[in-house]
């Protein structure tokens, strides 16, 4: 971008300006005269100055501040002698084009030359061909604008003649920011053609004296920021912007480390009957043509991005001061206009808001905006702050009347393309910058933007998108702002047929056990389930399930019974599970790496009539009547009674992480399971012959995929070992030793088998599904290249499975890629607030339908209304799933997940509410607040991080939970010896599962809040590196053998210098540590010290102190779990 283009007024504009400021109570007060400076007196650079001297030095030769502008001279012959000494008279009328600048001790200054001549370059394009010579000429224009201005030596201003054709000419003036802004061109364009005519004709100068040079503003400017105005109006700014939100536009590439800020500009056209009737709304509505353009812009940026909260800069000129009107100079200053549009609003009252905002900036314009910055950046989040964090977007409409800017030649091709004030620059300053001028009864203007982060496709439909706005908002300006549509009645038809997935008929409406006994018939000898080499055919899986006698028989009308199943992998877990489903009965699958605390308390919550469990589970503490574990369900006769159930009834019931500390129960149907099961839903192939790896934890949905995917269609199921699922190695081994063709897998786990190679010696495999987290496009190229197997970037949900897929090919590129088209039978829609259909591009929530929907929550009817809606786009009847997940449909109509919009993460695959992990630390007796966040380790891998305001904890005051501090921890005068995040994390262990205990607590003297007393969690993700309260770092001295062994083990896989310390509290994600380097710490230890863990145990315990307690008690096979809570 060239110049920072201003809100600039005439006369009558500037007097109706005035008025609004009266009528608001804001009128500015008649200010004093600019007085001149004395003889030598020393000039520093005013405010605004300052970030481009800042920005030049950092750089390094900085040319996104350059300022081009092709002057189109009068048609004729030119006198380049009568230019030369026009040129030089304007120079010598202004200071600040002779002026160069020296860095001080202490501070930058200006050095005003007493002369200096100016130098012409000619350039004759006549010996070209006509076609060639606009190309010619636009490539001149970008050589001077990279070219590198030295701020210290000068000259800072250029001239180039170019003769187009005979008696066609223009003057490329070339400066740096720093002498001069967009008025300041305006004055140059005046000047050199008043001087070049008075000269031409032998008079004298017609201009009159300048008032006021631009050194002697920079002295009164620097006087000013010493006021008890200036204080007050800083103050303002402060209390303003200090809990301000990022503009959060999606992007269509990912965001590089090193931003080149390349950029490009789109048309923006408001033609003249629009511009009618907005200036006639305007004019209704008492304001200016600017606060609707304003409006409309902020109103776009809402719609794209879902916020209510929009910040955008806009420069303001500085010039109303009557002597500043001629000068030349850098004057402008940045404002951030900050509205609230609210939920809905009506398009007239947003605008109105858009008022008053922008009349409150204009009564505190004189702060400038560097100090702004800095004084929220010592004030606000705790953190350094740049004007990159306050706003992304920026907006003008300029006003200035030019002399004549319709260039000759060079201006009638494609500059009417490109409608710049001055040329458009190979660089912006911002993500995306409207500029906007009102000329010939229309208003012409672009669409800067960063081609790093936005395709010009995206840019097109943002600009669509606010003229819809204007024109809309004009014409009904009652209506609410999200009411206003995006999509014309075609596109919004075109949209909804990309939102279903094809029909498919899925047969009879049936139970799955039925489908299960048309498989056993159809395949009985093939092979079934392999569980540690135990292989059991179709019919012997079925007769173990039909005597499977655990299950205790029921007479016909009794109501369904609920089962928990408290089991890991294994052919065991697969028969209660079957067995479950040829009763008839619910099957509610928990977790087997739970603490007993949370089983116990999710037996009680939901109602658990029966627990089937591995046999070395310790279920002392658990309710349920019947309590069976698998040893008792050996060696009996009788058989389960097969019972045939309507294909709506309840077949599974999973647990999902809950705000309030209970886990949701979301219960899924027969009919839903089937959907995508079978052949003739399922949109990928899989029969006889095919072996599908199951790794998915028995708590996840996943597992009905895996387990009933393949065998309900011939193939055989590869049962996974406990825990294997997290160790990478151990699954390549079990791809290439069982032959895999079909397998899911999370990201991280997918990283790590391509990092060792794994999968190339993997030639059977046909089908990867990668789940649990979005896949980067990295990651597919690699794949693509190690693999044969066909790629699979998925998405589902426990309430929702499956709903797409996106077959990876290696070439998505970059950045985040697509989860594909619907599964059958399955519809999608990605809503705004207000559950009216995005547009393509535009971030919303994703609402899911069709046949796999779950029925709801189990015994939660105010949940289930909160997150099943009813479909308005649907049959009566049909429903929609709220997932909370946001998302995107790009050009070909794929979706896009872009993270959530609430509290919901997930974490190497699993689903985790930070809401529950919050309520579980705030039920600790001394934890006064908690806010838990998701950061990166330094691999990159999603990790938790949790802060809390607490008291130290005393074994006299935490009641049941002092047992289970004494059982890890010393205890002394009542007071346990350890650093209070391990304490708080011990305690975590015992009531929740491994995945959602923060790998670090950081305890804080308070937690910071923004203006409304909120806590801002946006600042503590942004935390580069948490540090505890002071006093509270542990002393990480080992205390045992086994530390010192472990530090040994850490130090080797992590690669880390022999000279760096490791205390036994330090992070295994800080220091370094990721998926691989948690298998390897771990085969370490089992190869080592004879102790078999598994992985989960690293990323449980995080630290060496954790894990070492882990191995203890491992030895001496007891563990805190047992510790009655």
């Amino acid at each position: 971008m060239s110049t920072l283009d201003t809100l600039l007024l005439s006369a009558e504009q500037l007097e109706r300006y005035r008025t609004l400021l009266a009528d608001k109570g804001l009128a500015t007060k008649q200010p004093l005269r600019i007085p001149a400076r004395a003889p030598q007196a020393r000039t520093p650079l005013c405010s605004y100055q300052e970030p481009l001297w800042f920005i030049d030095r950092y750089a390094g030769g900085d040319t996104a501040h350059n300022v081009v502008y092709p002057m189109g001279l009068p048609e004729g012959e030119i006198d380049e002698a009568v230019l030369l000494l026009a040129v030089a008279r304007m120079i010598e009328r202004h200071e600040i084009l002779r002026t160069t600048f020296r860095q001080d001790a202490d501070a930058v200054v200006h050095v005003v030359h007493d002369c200096w001549p100016p130098v012409l370059e000619r350039v004759d394009l006549r010996p070209l061909p006509e076609a060639l010579r606009e190309t010619s000429g636009w490539k001149l224009v970008d050589k001077e604008a990279a070219h590198q201005f030295d701020l210290e030596h000068g000259p800072l201003i250029r001239f180039t003649l170019l003769t187009m054709a005979p008696g066609k000419h223009v003057l490329l003036v070339s400066l740096h920011h720093i002498i001069c802004d967009t008025w300041s061109v305006a004055i140059i364009d005046r000047e050199v053609r008043i001087h070049y005519d008075d000269i031409l004709h032998g008079r004298p100068c017609s201009i009159p004296p300048v008032a006021v040079q631009f050194p002697d503003y920079a002295i009164w400017q620097r006087s000013q920021c010493d006021s008890d105005r200036y204080a007050r109006e800083l103050s303002y700014w402060v209390g303003r912007l200090e809990d301000a939100p990022q503009l959060q536009l999606p992007t269509d590439f990912p965001v590089p480390q090193q931003r080149s800020h390349r950029a490009n500009n789109s048309l923006v056209l408001v033609p003249a009957p629009l511009l009618e009737k907005v200036k006639t709304f305007a004019q209704r509505e008492g304001v200016t043509l600017y606060m609707v353009l304003l409006a409309a812009y902020k109103i776009m940026l809402s719609r794209h991005t879902g916020q209510t909260d929009i910040m955008v800069g806009t420069p303001h000129a500085n010039r109303e001061r009557d002597e500043l009107r001629d000068v030349i100079g850098f004057t402008i200053n940045s404002l951030v206009l900050r509205t609230e549009l609210g939920d809905n609003t009506p398009f007239r009252e947003a605008v109105q808001r858009v008022k008053t905002s922008a009349l409150e900036a204009y009564e505190h314009q004189d702060v400038p905006f560097q100090a702004v910055v800095e004084a929220l950046g010592t004030r606000g989040k705790g953190q350094q702050l740049s004007r990159y964090s306050l706003f992304r977007a920026f907006f003008s409409v300029q006003n200035i009347q030019w002399a004549d800017i319709q260039l000759p030649q060079i201006n009638t091709g494609t500059l009417h393309q490109k409608p710049r004030f001055t040329v458009p620059h190979p660089t912006t300053k911002y993500d995306i910058y409207m500029y906007l001028r009102e000329r010939d009864g229309k208003v012409l203007g672009g669409l800067e933007y960063d081609v790093e982060l936005f395709s010009q496709a995206r840019v097109e439909r943002m600009i669509r998108d606010f003229l819809r706005v204007l024109e809309q908002g004009v014409d009904d300006s009652h209506v609410g702002i999200h009411e206003l549509p995006l999509l014309t009645a075609e596109e919004l038809a075109e949209r909804q047929a990309a939102q279903r997935g094809k029909a498919c008929a899925g047969g009879p409406p049936t139970d799955i056990y039925s489908c299960f006994e048309e498989a056993v018939r159809r395949f009985a000898d093939q092979p079934a389930l392999v569980d540690e080499g135990t292989t059991l055919s179709y019919r012997e899986l079925a007769s173990a399930c039909a005597a499977f006698a655990a299950l205790p028989q029921r007479a016909d009308r009794e109501p369904q019974r609920r089962l928990g199943i408290l089991a890991d992998r294994s052919s065991g877990m697969v028969v209660s599970l079957l067995a479950a489903l040829r009763a008839g009965d619910l099957s509610m699958l928990l977790d087997a790496a739970a603490p007993v605390a949370r089983i116990e308390e999710t037996v009680q919550a939901h109602g658990i009539e029966m627990l089937l469990c591995d046999a070395e589970v310790d279920i002392a503490g658990t309710v349920p009547q019947h309590l069976i574990s698998r040893q008792a369900q050996a060696g009996c006769g009788a058989k389960t009674l097969r019972r045939h159930i309507p294909a709506q009834t309840p077949a599974f019931v999973f647990m999902t992480s809950g705000s309030t500390g209970v886990p949701n129960a979301v219960v899924l149907s027969h009919a839903g399971v089937l959907n995508g099961q079978l052949a003739q839903t399922c949109p990928h192939p899989i029969g006889p012959g095919d072996r599908l790896l199951l790794n998915a934890p028995t708590s996840s949905a996943r597992l009905v995929g895996e387990l009933l995917w393949p065998l309900l269609n011939g193939a055989a199921v590869v049962l996974c070992r406990p825990g294997g699922h997290q160790d990478p190695i151990y699954l390549g081994e079990m791809l290439q030793q069982h032959r895999i063709t079909h397998f899911s897998v999370v990201p991280q786990v997918l990283s790590v088998l391509l990092d060792e190679r794994l999968l190339d010696r993997c030639p059977e495999l046909k089908l990867v599904y990668c789940v649990g987290q979005n896949l980067d496009g990295q990651l597919t190229s690699r794949f693509a290249q190690a693999s044969r197997a066909t790629l699979y970037n998925s998405y589902a949900q426990t309430e929702a499975c499956p709903v797409s897929f996106h077959a990876c090919d290696g070439s998505e590129g970059e950045g985040l890629v697509p989860v594909g088209r619907l599964a059958p039978n399955t519809v999608l829609h990605v809503l705004d607030a207000y559950q009216q259909p995005v547009p393509t591009g535009v971030t919303g929530e994703i609402a899911i339908g069709g046949a796999s929907l779950a029925q709801g929550y189990l015994g939660n009817p105010r949940l289930t209304a909160e997150k099943f809606m009813p479909d308005p786009f649907g049959e009566p009847g049909a429903r929609l799933y709220r997932s909370g997940d946001l998302g995107t449909w790009n050009e070909r109509d794929e979706l896009v997940l872009l993270g959530r919009s609430d509290h919901r993460v997930k974490i190497r695959g699993y689903r985790i509410d930070l809401a529950e992990i919050e309520y579980a630390l705030t039920a600790i007796e001394g934890v006064e607040e908690a806010v838990v966040v998701v950061s990166a380790s330094p691999h990159g891998e999603p990790i938790l991080l949790a802060y809390v305001k607490a008291q130290p904890l005393s074994v006299e005051k935490v009641g049941r939970l002092a047992q289970l501090l004494r059982a890890r921890f010393p205890v002394k005068r009542k007071t346990v010896q350890a650093p209070l995040s391990e304490q708080l994390r011990t305690v975590l262990q015992a009531k929740l599962p491994f995945y959602m205990v923060p790998a670090r607590i950081v305890q804080l003297d308070e937690l910071p809040r923004g203006r409304t007393g909120k806590i801002d969690r946006v600042a503590l993700a942004e935390r580069e590196s948490p540090q505890e309260a002071a006093g509270t770092k542990p002393d990480g001295t080992p205390r045992t053998d086994l530390e010192r062994q472990l530090i040994v083990i850490w130090r080797d896989v992590l690669d880390l210098p022999a000279g760096q310390a490791i205390g036994i509290y330090d992070s295994f994600f800080e220091l370094g540590g990721h998926s691989l380097s948690a298998v390897k710490i771990v085969k370490r230890i089992q190869s080592e010290l004879d102790v078999k863990l598994e992985v989960r145990y690293v990323f449980e315990a995080v630290t060496i102190a954790g894990l070492s307690e882990l191995i203890a008690w491992t030895c001496d096979t007891s563990s805190f779990e047992d510790i009655e809570l």
